[in-house]
């Protein structure tokens, strides 16, 4: 009886290791995405709102040009 409990808690403990080696990467892999992929969608959508941004400008301005030479 004693061995079967004791192989029992060396599989455990095996399982146990596994399973955080496994975390351990899932860990890195999520901080990689998070330090580096993310901070570049963030920098180009920065980058698409200052472009819609001067767009948008530009159209309204054009509009207030329209509008002052009808009146």
């Amino acid at each position: 009886m004693e061995s079967g409990k004791h192989r029992k808690r060396n599989r455990d403990i095996i399982m146990t290791k596994k399973l955080e080696t496994r975390l351990d990467k899932v860990e890195k892999v999520l901080d990689i995405i998070q330090n580096n992929h993310l901070k570049h969608l963030q920098k180009d959508l920065t980058l698409v709102k200052g472009i819609m941004l001067l767009t948008a400008a530009g159209v309204l301005g054009q509009l207030a040009i329209v509008v002052l030479r009808v009146f």
